[in-house]
């Protein structure tokens, strides 16, 4: 929906990136505006996102938070690896792939005087919010962690007229939650 708007309203050049490269070859054909775009596969895990694992509720089902025992297994079920892999996800590809973009950006900056070139990350409500996004501890401190970047980044790039800015949105049909939503509210059936 944001490819949609940006290139219908003005057409905008965007760039999409994923690691799905099917996902990616569907939205740049429903997209295509010519022989320029564009789709950029990236080679990061997905861990994090989609895993099924044992701190899933709607797997597990709700640990007893009054309970620190509880709380302390919940936790513990998660593997260090899996946070490793999340952090590359949420926070040093979506930096890099920002940090790779900038002499593109620039021209893009130059090509029309008085606008910027921007970069729009996206993120997750769970970076915002206090708790643990369902029992997924890693996911909502990776969310915020891919939230600060951001910041950082559109605080050191003001000078260089590129806008960064990051939209938290709340729950949509996605792979993660697909086992949570209806049928008529997986990704296959929009």
């Amino acid at each position: 929906m944001i490819t949609q708007a940006l290139a219908a309203t003005n057409g905008a050049k965007v760039y999409i990136t994923s690691r799905g490269k099917e996902a990616l070859n569907k939205v740049v054909e429903q997209y295509h505006k010519g022989a320029k775009s564009k789709g950029i596969h990236l080679l990061v895990s997905n861990t994090g996102i989609a895993r099924v694992d044992k701190t899933r509720f709607d797997k597990a089902g709700k640990p007893d938070w009054s309970s620190a025992k509880a709380s302390y297994e919940h936790f513990m079920q998660s593997e260090q690896e899996q946070w490793a892999d999340t952090f590359r996800t949420n926070v040093t590809a979506q930096s890099f792939t920002t940090m790779a973009f900038l002499p593109l950006l620039e021209k893009g900056r130059n090509l029309s005087p008085g606008y910027t070139s921007s970069v729009v990350n996206i993120a997750s409500i769970s970076g915002v919010m206090n708790g643990t996004s369902g029992g997924q501890f890693a996911y909502a401190i990776f969310k915020v962690e891919s939230i600060q970047p951001t910041r950082m980044m559109a605080t050191t790039l003001v000078e260089a007229k590129i806008r960064v800015n990051c939209i938290a949105s709340g729950s949509f049909p996605s792979e993660m939650t697909a086992g949570a939503s209806g049928e008529d509210q997986s990704p296959s059936s929009m």
